[in-house]
């Protein structure tokens, strides 16, 4: 495995997350075909044209912070048993355009991995064959993390069919909670709390996949295991050695809009882009070298000064190369989503 350490030199290196996305590729979907009888008669294939996406919004409307779930259905009309890709949200199945809110166009399409000991490597897709009449079918849930009205354009892929399907954009608003109308995140650690607002207008799936993480309760107990004093408190791996993940990546967001400053969340990566998965870190102090490096930022502290300091304050100060764990053990004891006017 590859470490990000020997692509950057000084305090920049210490944000790179060891999780190792692998080299993905679409699944490759089978097909039952009739056999020709050694005679070399044409063999039935199945086409794109014989087959249906259909995706539909449990509801139209979500409030802030709830679920946001698609029932995602793929029909086969044609004559030839297919073993197609279970609809899930990854890009070896189904891949969201979405278009709302303050920005043209995000993206909602991790890339499945597995969790290795050495590294990790794409996670095969679940097949099932399906005949005439017959439908794959799947629900996608994931977090209302934005206000607003949002078309999601689905896009279904499989290579059996040879392209992908499509169908009609679906629709949903996003309505503020009775509590409020931006979406945040409230850190319980054991040294004090820390609020911070997601920004899911600049960073649309990194926002999203954060929210989600924390409404499954992925961050409950997990530790920063690198803390460095005038530079960054890490955390996010719930192996809490560095290398861990949630068992997918993200494309990388670069908006351009939310430097690298004081008490801003951003997202550890490997040295490639699009490897960020949930280790996140928290500055310390202004970096805009991180800015140029291409670092996903995605929240900004709210509240919680005071709790920040202390956790610098037991960060290491070793020399670049040094120990990067905290003087003593720094937990988030409890994540949550909170609600901001």
């Amino acid at each position: 495995m590859t470490s990000a350490r020997s692509a950057f030199s000084g305090r920049a290196v210490a944000l790179a997350c060891t999780l190792a996305a692998g080299t993905f590729a679409l699944s490759a979907c089978t097909h039952d075909e009739p056999s020709d009888g050694g005679f070399g008669a044409p063999v039935a294939r199945p086409e794109a044209k014989d087959f249906k996406l259909v995706v539909e919004a449990a509801s139209p409307t979500v409030k802030l912070g709830d679920d946001l779930v698609f029932k995602v259905r793929v029909e086969n009309h044609g004559g030839v048993s297919t073993a197609v890709n279970v609809p899930r949200l990854a890009r070896d199945s189904v891949i969201f355009k979405v278009r709302g809110g303050p920005f043209d166009l995000a993206w909602l399409d991790p890339a499945r991995v597995n969790e290795k000991p050495t590294g990790s490597e794409p996670d095969p897709a679940e097949t099932k064959t399906i005949g005439n009449g017959e439908a794959a079918e799947g629900e996608i849930r994931t977090t209302a993390a934005l206000c607003g009205k949002f078309v999601f354009s689905p896009v279904y892929q499989c290579q059996a069919l040879g392209e992908p399907l499509t169908c009609e954009p679906v629709a949903v608003e996003v309505v503020p909670a009775d509590a409020g109308s931006q979406l945040g995140v409230r850190l319980e650690t054991s040294h004090g709390t820390i609020d911070a607002k997601l920004r899911a207008d600049l960073a649309f799936q990194t926002a999203t996949a954060y929210a989600t993480l924390v409404k499954r309760g992925f961050f409950d107990g997990i530790k920063f295991h690198r803390v460095i004093q005038g530079f960054m408190a890490q955390g996010g791996d719930p192996k809490g050695e560095g290398w861990g993940g949630p068992g997918y990546t993200l494309r990388r967001e670069l908006h351009g809009k939310l430097p690298h400053t004081r008490g801003v969340f951003s997202m550890a990566r490997q040295q490639r882009p699009d490897t960020a998965g949930s280790q996140f870190f928290i500055m310390f102090r202004n970096a805009p070298e991180l800015d140029k490096l291409g670092y996903t930022t995605f929240g900004e502290m709210a509240a919680g000064g005071e709790t920040l300091a202390r956790i610098e304050a037991l960060g290491s100060n070793a020399p670049d190369g040094g120990p990067q764990a905290p003087k003593e053990p720094i937990s988030i004891k409890k994540a949550t989503l909170i609600f901001l006017k």
